[in-house]
């Protein structure tokens, strides 16, 4: 058995029901962008407790390095788990809380001798979104507007999946969705635009899958997500079964009227497993998959027909999307571009803690999917893609255990125009008392493998991942006893090219003071550069020159420098914001508490409050005659809970208000999908029905309430100076209302 590669260190407690418990952790900023993304797949593919290694378990929330090696071996030595209470009845250190957190993300394969010669699962969802939606004024045609503007986004989403196992080793699958949403896109050389047509709602299978299951072989075909390889190779989530691939549980409803798409692979994968040779264990694997990609129009830019791989999006612009001659702002377009994958894996396991392993894959994409699109450098998709139409990777992994230490490494070198290597090496102590992490990344600037998920993943930076660091990593866990725990973790980066530095600490203390009482307290501490392509992130650190030679900033700097219609002020001006941005960096401090209470068969409550300071380049008023920069401040409060009238019926509910510019500067801040300033609610109920079927009805309502801006930020051509003429009258699309219903059914047979 490999080291614990996937081992997760969250930010917070992992304590959730569904995706919209999920969903409100990312948005109190408990979690962060990569922890949402793997926990959101570990939702959707849950771990198989009788099939799974430590190093699958250990990506589950509170399964410590021990308990997840105990897990294995009660396994090995007794049998299969028949239900999932049996964890708690069989290893130490498994308790009924443990059971709460992991049930999400876990499922249990029937033994041999006891499957059903059929056996599976149907989920229906309906969902809708109400979202006051008022017109703009003063309307023009080529004026951009949402998808309630243009008269759409009136119908409810439908979701429809099913699931049957066939006498225990045949698996079929079935998902999709039917919703509004643009069916046809066409792209004008001559005018740049796109043209769409909005259509009507109709079922559209979007995954679906064959799998068949041997006790030495396992094939699929079909829609699956590539677990191949490690983190830096190909690991979408965080090196879960090395050899394996994931199938999409069902259809998912996510943020603002969209439903999340199969962002998997269609084509076939197989896999021979736990061959003998000699003293060691071999597991071989291929993959191949090709399909058409549909894409967020704010992912796509034009790229003025130039074939460069150092292309920075930023200055390219999004194409003008049309629907029905009405301008759309923002809309996903089908089939926009299409990826080819092909690649395999093969480890060597000596014993359970060492392992060698070597893997890769090579693909190509092609952006001349779109209907229209003759040059394959029109576009450029710039959320995780590179430009190349030609990459893949190829890596070496290991793994190797003694004593409390286990070492693990991975290096991996991005094959494409312009070559680039990756590195990864960790060392973990784990005594009974706590577990201490160390490690170390090198990404160099051209690396961009756009599979890379795993733990080695470098972090992200507003939604970026930014490939071009260098960095160390220390976490720690110390629990000497069952009541307290207090975990860290510092992270180090330094990035290559610019030569600058970030530094990110999150730390936390946990006590349970009574046995149904939970206290926690979190400090976040943030000091990074945010030049680095940040979005509203304008400035940073201690900047080299090089900064202003990338993208040709310093023959812009020079042009306004000589612009003669500038004024003395002008330039005074521009050169005290130039000295200024040299100057400057983003800090963000977090402080939150949270209280919990518990109960196994009466519920839960927990109030959770938190706290922000911000250096997001804003200026307040300090005076009636000037402005000066200050940290903006952010506050959350959120109160939910759950009751257990009956075994069977759960109730839950949630009020949260939030405001994340109180200072009254109208842009940045995570608000969640509901924008910077909110307050709203959600009430569910579940019900099942001896164990065979489900029903949940879910409705939420809530108002915006946006701050008024600063005769600062409406200020005059100086930007220190407030503007004496400010006046702010809220719009009604400013305070508008909003809400949602969405109905679900799971059955089981």
């Amino acid at each position: 058995m490999a080291a614990p590669a996937a081992a997760r260190e969250y930010s917070t407690e992992i304590d959730i029901n569904d995706e919209d418990d999920l969903r409100e952790l990312y948005y109190d900023v408990q979690i962060d962008e990569e922890e949402f993304r793997i926990l959101l797949l570990l939702l959707d593919n849950p771990v198989d407790v009788n099939r799974s290694e430590k190093s699958d378990l250990y990506a589950l929330p509170g399964i410590t390095a021990q308990l997840a090696d105990d897990i294995v071996e009660e396994r090995i030595l007794n049998g299969p788990y028949v239900l999932l209470a049996d964890l708690m009845t069989r290893v130490d250190g498994i308790t009924w809380r443990t059971l709460d957190r992991i049930e999400p993300f876990v499922y249990l394969s029937m033994p041999n001798g006891t499957k059903p010669a059929f056996r599976g699962t149907i989920y229906y969802g309906l969902y809708r979104d109400f979202d006051a939606c008022t017109p703009i004024e003063d309307d023009y045609e080529a004026r951009s507007k949402y998808r309630c503007q243009l008269g759409y986004d009136k119908w409810p989403a439908m979701l429809l999946s099913a699931r049957v196992e066939i006498l225990g080793w045949l698996d079929v699958g079935l998902a999709g969705a039917m919703h509004e949403g643009v069916k046809k896109a066409v792209y004008d050389p001559a005018s740049r635009d796109i043209y769409a047509s909005y259509g009507a709602p109709l079922f559209e299978p979007h995954s679906a899958y064959v799998r068949v299951r041997r006790p030495h072989v396992e094939v699929v075909g079909g829609s699956y997500h590539a677990d191949f390889g490690r983190g830096l190779v190909i690991g979408t989530s965080g090196n879960r079964d090395r050899h394996g691939y994931s199938l999409q549980k069902l259809v998912t409803v996510g943020a603002e009227t969209s439903v999340d798409p199969h962002d998997g692979l269609f084509g076939a994968a197989g896999r021979a497993h736990s061959l003998q040779v000699g003293r060691a264990d071999f597991d071989l694997s291929v993959f191949g998959s090709i399909r058409s990609y549909d894409l967020y129009s704010s992912y796509m830019k034009l790229t003025e027909g130039a074939d460069n791989p150092n292309l920075i999006t930023d200055n390219f612009s999004s194409p003008r999307i049309w629907i029905d001659g009405q301008r759309s702002r923002s809309i996903t377009l089908p089939d926009v571009y299409r990826v080819g994958l092909a690649g395999g894996n093969v480890t060597v396991r000596f014993n359970r803690r060492t392992h060698v392993g070597v893997t890769g894959y090579g693909a190509f994409q092609d952006r001349t999917a779109l209907e229209g699109v003759d040059d394959a450098d029109v576009f450029l998709v710039s959320q995780r893609w590179p430009t190349d139409v030609g990459f893949g990777t190829v890596g070496i992994d290991g793994a190797i255990g003694f004593g409390l230490i286990d070492v693990a490494g991975e290096a991996a070198f991005w094959l494409a125009q312009t070559p680039a290597m990756a590195l990864y090496i960790r060392a973990r102590v784990e005594p009974a008392w706590g577990e201490f992490t160390l490690s170390a990344r090198h990404y160099g600037p051209d690396y961009a493998n756009p599979y890379a998920r795993g733990e080695a993943n470098s972090d992200q930076l507003l939604g970026y991942t930014d490939r071009n660091e260098q960095a160390l990593r220390f976490t720690g866990l110390y629990k000497p006893n069952k009541r307290f725990q207090t975990r860290g973790r510092v992270d180090i980066s330094r990035n290559i090219l610019l030569k600058t530095w970030d530094l990110r600490l999150n730390t936390s203390v946990t006590g349970r003071p009574l046995e149904w009482l939970q206290v926690r307290g979190t400090l976040r501490f943030t000091d990074q550069n945010l030049a680095l392509g940040g979005r509203q992130a304008i400035y940073s650190g201690d900047l080299e020159e090089a900064f202003f030679l990338q993208d040709g900033l310093i023959d812009d700097i020079q042009r306004i420098l000589s612009d003669p219609r500038l004024n003395s002020e002008d330039l005074s001006e521009f050169e005290d914001f130039l000295d200024e941005l040299e100057e400057r960096a983003g800090q963000k401090v977090t402080l939150a508490w949270q209280v919990r209470a518990d109960h196994k068969n009466r519920g839960d409550i927990t109030l959770r409050y938190s706290r922000s300071w911000t250096d997001n380049r804003k200026t307040v008023q300090f005076s009636d005659v000037s402005c000066q920069y200050a940290m903006q401040q952010s506050h959350s409060v959120r109160l939910s809970g759950a009751l257990k009238p009956h075994k069977t019926t759960t109730i839950r509910g949630s009020v949260r208000y939030h405001d994340n510019d109180t200072d009254g500067s109208r842009g940045g801040g995570l608000g969640g999908q509901y924008g910077d300033t909110a307050l709203y609610g959600y009430l569910q109920v579940e019900q099942k029905v001896a164990d065979k079927l489900k029903f949940s009805v879910r409705g939420l309502a809530g108002r915006r309430l946006p701050d008024s801006p600063s005769a600062c930020d409406e200020g005059t051509a100086d930007r220190f100076v407030p503007n004496p003429d400010f006046e702010y009258e809220p719009t009604a699309h400013q305070l508008r209302a909003f809400g949602e219903i969405k109905f679900s059914v799971w059955v089981k047979f």
